[in-house]
């Protein structure tokens, strides 16, 4: 009777072993949510016209992102000192990085970056117009569950004519990538009603409506946004507007997306 009650308890625990494998198994596989993080960071220069790299790696810690979109970053130019600044935040936010230029400037570099906690398997920077040139950098990235999903960030012209003549490119862009989950990020110069916007929308799902982010004293309207494929791909679980008014003339928008 004795060895009957220990054959039925060990055949207990094994099943409910089996079940929590089972369960854990089923949890390990769900994908987890995505924080995206996008910043013009005035080249490191502050509202207090500070150079502060150490400043703006803190603000984008603060939101603990595991992907950023940055414009306004200079790579060894003469008024940031030589500074490499995309390899300066990637050891400060212990991310993995890429840069695409959009102009030489000051015997350096102007343009685009990226930071990403997870492996970087393609970068690829495009041309956009604008009176000063402009671009898109594109990265490819490979998720924690082997997924691979693409990451643009880009500053489009400050004169409409520029940021109109982009949205045809970066319609390109987009085929480019159709077969992958796509996050498009950045300073768009362009207000929510504007043509470029609207057209934005009609390829994309904006996940920013209505966060403001300039001027970054007060913000009064919107020209930074955090645009992602088509909801078949994403889910977007919230979205904000951080309250950093010191640390650049833009303030930070972060969404958190989960891919379906």
């Amino acid at each position: 009777m004795i060895l009957k009650t220990k054959s039925k308890w060990s055949i207990f625990r094994l099943n409910s072993i089996i079940i929590l494998l089972i369960i854990t198994s089923c949890a390990s596989t769900e994908t987890k949510p995505i924080t995206v993080f996008n910043y013009n960071i005035h080249h490191g220069e502050g509202m207090d016209n500070v150079l502060d790299l150490d400043r703006i790696a803190k603000v984008i810690n603060s939101a603990s992102p595991d992907v950023v979109t940055l414009q306004e970053v200079d790579i060894n130019t003469e008024r940031t000192g030589k500074v490499h600044q995309m390899e300066v935040l990637a050891k400060l936010t212990n991310m993995n990085f890429a840069f695409g230029k959009s102009i030489d400037l000051q015997g350096g570099k102007y343009g685009n970056g990226i930071l990403t906690k997870f492996p970087i398997k393609e970068q690829k920077t495009y041309p956009l117009p604008g009176n000063e040139p402009r671009s898109a950098l594109a990265v490819t990235m490979e998720l924690d569950d082997k997924k691979e999903i693409v990451l643009i960030s880009t500053h489009l012209a400050t004169e409409k004519e520029g940021r109109l003549a982009s949205i045809e490119p970066i319609g390109k862009i987009l085929k480019d990538y159709n077969q992958l989950p796509l996050i498009l990020a950045g300073d768009f110069n362009a207000v929510p009603e504007s043509k470029v916007i609207s057209k934005l929308n009609a390829k994309l799902n904006n996940t920013t409506v209505g966060k403001k982010t300039h001027p970054v004293n007060v913000p009064t309207g919107q020209i930074d946004y955090i645009f992602c494929s088509n909801n078949d791909q994403w889910s977007v679980v919230s979205s904000k507007v951080l309250d950093e008014k010191v640390a650049s003339d833009h303030r930070p928008l972060v969404s958190v997306l989960k891919l379906k």
